[in-house]
């Protein structure tokens, strides 16, 4: 029998907070002392649905081979993650998105994932940054369950855990993604974090024995001042071709980020 198991690979989306070197009348500011989801959402696109929670834009041209075979003229816009932190002692917000056609939902169907950051100001809040494609990333229309996280000593980042599961294997990988100039891209991606074969094992199954391997990450200081180290430790058995009911092992990876990139450490 197939026992469906949703594991989850880890995707961070991190940025640097900087304010760009953009003229301040340039800047877009929410009047008033306090902000909300709602309230971000309907200055960016101009109303907000919500009961059901989502606003609509026109799909730009580039993005429509992103949801072929999909026929759309506009994406439906839904706030994913809405969250406060500070940084150099001044208040900002982080407003992450969805996006995806009316309709949009089957297995492979990943939504369009966006964001923008504001930062406190004298007459409100400013937007410093929107970015409606960072990646595509998700499954049945919906993005991955995502959370805040410190990245460095002022530094913060958004874990993704999307995932799937296939002939009773699943397999989960991380990746990083960061804000480099006023580009946010992939920092770093680091396969097999996870395996497990327990949809199909034991007697009569696939597979004799039941295995699996995972990993923890941790984001620690290191000799880069702005970024922290990123450690990976993984314990279990090595993959499905080592799969015999024997122990597995343990093995830690570190991380640095070097010249806009997160890359293996030589020690």
């Amino acid at each position: 029998m197939f026992r469906k198991k949703i594991r989850l690979s880890v995707f961070v989306v991190l940025f640097s907070l900087q304010i760009h070197a953009v003229a301040q009348e340039t800047k877009r500011v929410i009047p008033g002392k306090f902000i909300n989801e709602a309230k971000v959402m309907e200055f960016l696109y101009g109303d907000y649905n919500k009961r059901e929670k989502y606003s609509k834009r026109p799909i730009a041209k580039e993005e429509l081979e992103s949801f072929q075979p999909y026929a759309a003229d506009t994406l439906n816009v839904y706030p994913l993650l809405f969250a406060p932190f500070q940084q150099n002692g001044i208040d900002r917000y982080l407003l992450l998105t969805e996006a995806t056609p009316p309709d949009y939902g089957d297995h492979p169907s990943a939504p369009i994932i966006g964001g923008v950051l504001f930062s406190k100001v004298e007459n409100g809040w400013q937007l410093d940054n929107e970015q409606q494609f960072i990646t595509q990333l998700g499954s049945y229309g919906r993005a991955p369950q995502t959370k805040l996280t410190k990245i460095g000593p002022d530094k913060y980042g958004v874990l993704f855990f999307p995932g799937y599961t296939g002939q009773g294997m699943t397999v989960e990988s991380i990746a990083l993604y960061g804000e480099v100039g006023q580009d946010i891209r992939e920092l770093v991606f680091i396969e097999n974090t996870y395996w497990d074969n327990f949809g199909d094992c034991g007697k009569g199954f696939m597979y004799r024995y039941c295995c699996k391997y995972s990993s923890r990450y941790r984001f620690v200081p290191g000799k880069n001042p702005a970024y922290f180290d990123l450690v990976v430790t993984t314990i279990g058995i090595k993959g499905e071709d080592d799969c015999d009911g024997k122990p597995g092992s343990r093995k830690i990876r570190k991380f640095v980020f070097d010249q806009n990139k997160y890359k293996p450490s030589k020690s």
